[in-house]
């Protein structure tokens, strides 16, 4: 990709914690905590800084850009864009995610010495190198899920993982589960009661999943791995084509990322399969194999 190429780019910032505990419609016992915590002020000022960066290095280029706070975007914003910069931790680039098809997003960590950013490969020092090196950078395609309710494709794909669970964390999901095709069966019912099912790609599985106790995936690998919640040896398991739940819970959900969450109640089918892939910039995969023997 040359970037000579781009005619506009669109920076994607989140506000940092202070800035939010600070804000006007904060109350005064979080606005006081915020103030009187260093770290979070440090926290902000670095985010600040970073985002100070980011803007210097895209306005070097030459290219119109426009830059917007996660919480106001939108697929128009997204549409006009040909290269989106998402500047914070992995939790602003999952944001991102949800309104990109086929625009590339290249992912800067605000604050790598409190965030992981495993999907950013960029920081406030090193973004004028990349940028300036464009040319030469992998675009990395990574696997989505797209889910369907009842035959309906929801709007957004997920890049991480899905749970299907109650609504109420304490209560339990009922459904029946088909993989691949086949019904899943547990002592001797195919009613599989549980606190939800996790499924994840392999982008996701350095996660939740992994915190689990599941597996790393190859990152090109395009099965899902999937994990029945809090029962006693349910173990890790893949699906290859797809994974259908029949829903006998009456206040189910489904949460995509942690952010997105859908209905999902008593009658209601939930299917899962491959959806379009994210386009990342950057070799990602070198990243992944750095974690996994950090993890190792």
């Amino acid at each position: 990709m040359d970037i000579k190429d781009l005619e506009n780019i669109l920076i994607v910032y989140k506000k940092s914690v202070f800035e939010q505990y600070t804000r006007k419609k904060a109350d005064q016992k979080t606005n006081e905590y915020a103030r009187n915590t260093p770290s979070l002020r440090e926290s902000h000022d670095i985010q600040q800084r970073a985002m100070a960066a980011v803007i210097l290095a895209v306005e070097k280029t030459g290219i119109p850009y426009h830059n917007v706070y996660r919480g106001d975007l939108t697929p128009e914003l997204v549409d006009k864009a040909d290269l989106v910069i998402s500047v914070g931790g992995d939790g602003t680039l999952l944001q991102v995610s949800h309104y990109l098809r086929n625009t590339p997003v290249f992912g800067v960590n605000s604050d790598p010495k409190r965030s992981v950013g495993y999907f950013s490969l960029a920081t406030a020092e090193t973004i004028g190198e990349y940028l300036a090196n464009f040319e030469s950078m992998k675009i990395t395609p990574l696997q989505r899920l797209q889910v369907a309710i009842d035959g309906e494709n929801l709007p957004s794909p997920a890049l991480n993982e899905i749970l299907v669970s109650h609504a109420d964390p304490a209560e339990t999901a009922r459904y029946r589960l088909f993989v691949d095709g086949e019904l899943q069966q547990r002592k001797e019912t195919t009613v599989i009661k549980s606190s939800g099912l996790l499924v994840c790609t392999a982008a996701g599985s350095t996660g939740w999943m992994y915190e689990a106790g599941g597996k790393i995936m190859p990152l090109g690998s395009k099965r899902m791995q999937f994990h029945v919640r809090e029962q006693r040896g349910s173990g890790f398991h893949f699906a290859r084509e797809e994974i259908v739940l029949e829903s006998q819970t009456r206040e189910g959900k489904a949460y995509l990322d942690g952010r997105l969450k859908y209905d999902f109640t008593v009658g209601s089918t939930l299917k899962i399969r491959n959806g379009p892939p994210l386009r990342l910039v950057g070799n990602l995969r070198e990243k992944q194999r750095m974690m996994k023997k950090r993890i190792d």
